[in-house]
């Protein structure tokens, strides 16, 4: 956000690469390069991710990166793109989807499950509301699930959204209870729904 010219970006089979204007790309992970963020208020904090939801953090703009945690460390599974999502109104907080929903506090020192969902299957979409962080959507599979409490707890509110993949989860910045979530396949008139 505080640099345009700054722009780091994942290319699954070559890794992850980072823009620093000038033309100039620079490798800086490697592996199947995931989802990548820039922290919006220090630009030398980024996080770069491969397969399964290794992520990974530099705290130099970009120079080194570390590992911040696994799957393997946290004893559980990642899909094959992890979502993880910085908090919209406090940056150090990260949220990482497995097949629980794990969070850290502490720009990723350490990091604590605060789901119990009870299921095998990976988390696909994570979205904290910007109008209010204590309400979290996840979507797995079909379906979408809802917190009001900070992810401590969830309810289905999967409603009458057809039974295809979940893409993507968004809620009106200014109002968690509006939202759009968008599904892969066919027909064409099943893509985005809405919800006040």
């Amino acid at each position: 956000k505080p640099n345009p010219n700054l722009i780091i970006g994942a290319t699954q089979d070559n890794g992850t690469n980072l823009y620093t204007g000038s033309n100039n790309w620079k490798h800086v992970v490697g592996a199947d390069g995931m989802e990548c963020i820039i922290n919006p208020t220090n630009s030398s904090i980024m996080y770069a991710a491969i397969q399964f939801g290794s992520i990974r953090k530099s705290t130099n703009g970009g120079n080194n990166f570390s590992m911040i945690i696994n799957p393997d460390q946290v004893n559980d599974t990642g899909g094959w793109v992890t979502p993880y999502v910085l908090d919209p109104n406090n940056s150090s907080h990260i949220y990482v989807g497995y097949t629980e929903l794990y969070k850290s506090t502490n720009s990723g020192n350490s990091f604590t499950q605060i789901s119990n969902l009870n299921s095998s299957a990976t988390l696909r979409i994570v979205e904290v509301c910007k109008a209010n962080s204590s309400v979290i959507y996840l979507g797995r599979g079909q379906n979408i699930l809802r917190s009001i409490n900070g992810g401590i707890s969830f309810s289905s509110i999967t409603g009458n959204v057809p039974n295809k993949t979940i893409t993507s989860i968004i809620t009106d910045p200014l109002d968690e209870d509006r939202g759009w979530v968008s599904f892969s396949g066919y027909p064409n008139n099943q893509k985005v729904y809405f919800t006040s």
